[in-house]
């Protein structure tokens, strides 16, 4: 692995946006535990309960910018969680690039998806984060995905914020249609709750929505991006009844299409979409902050390859895989679209029910053929796989900042 110069540490970043996958190893900047450590801090609300986010701060006094991300679905995360949200790729890359990051939990909406407490709890956050020494209040930025994408969007209606980032946002929440009278089933509720809303949003956006919905955008005040894929059911309110609605209002707002990316694209998704997120949202970020973030020293930064798609599409072939050999293999992705048809609750064709069989036959071929394998065998198998560890050196050399923490990687053997 080699060292970033601060000075080519963007520049890098752009240019590796461009790789196609298999063309290079896409990397992000890892920045140690020592250089900018993840606290966790607690902010106490007046109903008695405290509203909880990890952050990590570059080094230096600042003022920085801040940046504060929003995660999805309904519930409230555990804070390890959130501190690796913080250490992963998206995460790294803001924190490398000179913003405070932070990312926060609130409370659970399970039970009533139209309750403010988690708005409560995050506009709660954001005033603590502006009252620190080290930020510049004027320079807070919101990123949010899926039900964090709502909450970012009604943020840049009830605070001042420099810019806000909604990925997919769950505006099924923003517009009042994922009510208890709409969704199916009983508490606590999940997306899958609403999947019948995101099926045929606009007979459930009615005239009292609408009216609600204009004035909740009447009142934002920040610049909006929304970057969205074309996989997620979520996508056709958001293009059919919320950017429409937006764009008619005159808000100041861009939209980035990513094709072929995920609901998880921002973070998590195929590596080369979720650096063309970074470099969008940090462009789009810049030209709105005041305070402009300034690249981490290289010392600090230890370039590290990106492999969470590689392992997606691992799981993938290891739950549809052929338990037979010979047998043919389900494509995976036509098997999501036929599983995620049935839960929306409409009808399959005979075809497509007779493809549901031969996939659930296959899985449960897998699964057994997975049982009768020699316990441990699969550990085993994956520790000979794993590379060397690498070797802490506690004492940085000479002339590096006081802050470094450097690991030193075993030369490749010449066997």
């Amino acid at each position: 692995m080699k060292h970033l110069s601060p000075s080519t540490f963007v520049v890098l970043s752009l240019l590796t946006a461009s790789l196609a996958s298999g063309q290079g190893a896409i990397t992000f900047p890892q920045v140690s535990e020592a250089a900018a450590p993840c606290q966790t801090v607690e902010v106490p609300m007046p109903e008695g309960h405290q509203a909880t986010f990890v952050m990590r701060k570059p080094p230096g006094e600042g003022p920085f910018p801040v940046l504060i991300h929003l995660h999805g679905g309904l519930g409230s995360r555990q804070t390890q969680k959130l501190a690796n949200s913080l250490r992963g790729p998206t995460g790294s890359r803001f924190l490398a690039a000179g913003y405070v990051t932070a990312a926060a939990t609130f409370r659970s909406r399970s039970h009533n998806p139209l309750t403010r407490d988690a708005l409560e709890d995050c506009l709660a956050i954001i005033a603590h984060l502006k009252r620190l020494p080290e930020v510049d209040p004027k320079s807070v930025v919101v990123w949010g995905d899926s039900g964090g994408g709502s909450l970012a969007l009604e943020l840049a209606g009830e605070t001042d914020l420099a810019a806000a980032v909604a990925c997919e946002p769950a505006t099924v929440l923003f517009t009042g249609m994922f009510s208890t009278d709409n969704l199916k089933g009983a508490p606590p509720y999940s997306a899958k709750s609403g999947m019948n809303i995101m099926a045929d949003p606009r007979s459930f956006y009615t005239p009292e929505l609408k009216t609600r919905t204009r004035e909740k955008i009447a009142r934002m005040r920040c610049p909006v991006l929304i970057a969205h894929g074309d996989q997620h059911p979520i996508n056709k309110i958001n293009n059919e009844v919320f950017v429409p609605e937006m764009k008619e209002m005159g808000k100041d707002l861009a939209v980035i299409l990513y094709p072929g990316g995920g609901h998880s694209l921002s973070h998590a998704g195929k590596p080369e979409i979720t650096l063309k997120f970074f470099n969008d949202t940090h462009a789009f970020f810049k030209k709105h902050l005041k305070a402009q973030p300034a690249p981490m020293p290289a010392a600090l930064l230890i370039e590290a390859p990106v492999n969470n798609e590689a392992k997606r599409e691992t799981r993938g072939r290891e739950q549809l895989s052929p338990a037979i050999e010979g047998e043919t293999q389900p494509d995976t992705a036509r098997a999501r679209q036929i599983f995620q048809k049935q839960r929306s609750g409409e009808k399959l064709s005979s075809a497509e029910e007779d493809e549901l069989l031969r996939i659930r036959e296959s899985m449960t071929k897998e699964r057994a053929q997975k049982k009768s394998e020699p316990r441990g065998e699969k550990k085993r198998e994956r520790a000979r796989q794993i590379p060397p560890v690498p070797e802490r050196i506690d004492s940085p050399p000479p002339n590096a900042p006081a802050e470094t923490c450097l690991w030193n990687f075993p030369a490749p053997s010449n066997a």
